[in-house]
């Protein structure tokens, strides 16, 4: 079974932060698109785990594909983890959305309510 898979990755680099316990604190600098495919190998015995297998199509920072040249490996490993992640919570929640109630169209699922914006200002 082929599923594409599109995920946004987060870019952030450790800093020494002598107010925390572990002594780091990470700033966000940026994201990445991972876009890709996998697939799920059926297994042959009922109580097997599932295997999966992906394909990094394209890694895209600001709209340029950097998976040529993405060379850290440290980096590589990280992005590879999140894509097997990310690829498990797809196949293995989708009975669970199979399962969930299907509402008809038009009917409100929920009520909206309105309140009105009152400023009261004190001024001297």
């Amino acid at each position: 079974m082929l599923k594409k898979f599109s995920f946004i990755f987060p870019i952030t680099e450790p800093v020494t932060d002598k107010g925390r316990r572990e002594g780091l604190s990470y700033i966000h600098t940026g994201d990445w698109r991972i876009n890709g495919e996998a697939y799920k190998i059926a297994c042959s015995s009922p109580n097997s785990e599932d295997i999966f297998e992906f394909k990094i199509d394209e890694i895209l920072y600001e709209g340029t594909d950097i998976n040529p040249v993405l060379t850290t490996t440290e980096m590589v490993e990280a992005v590879k983890a999140a894509c097997f992640n990310h690829i498990q919570n797809i196949f293995n929640n989708e009975h669970e959305n199979d399962q969930l109630p299907q509402h008809k169209i038009g009917i409100p699922l929920g009520k909206i309510i309105y309140m009105p914006l009152v400023l009261h200002r004190k001024v001297k």
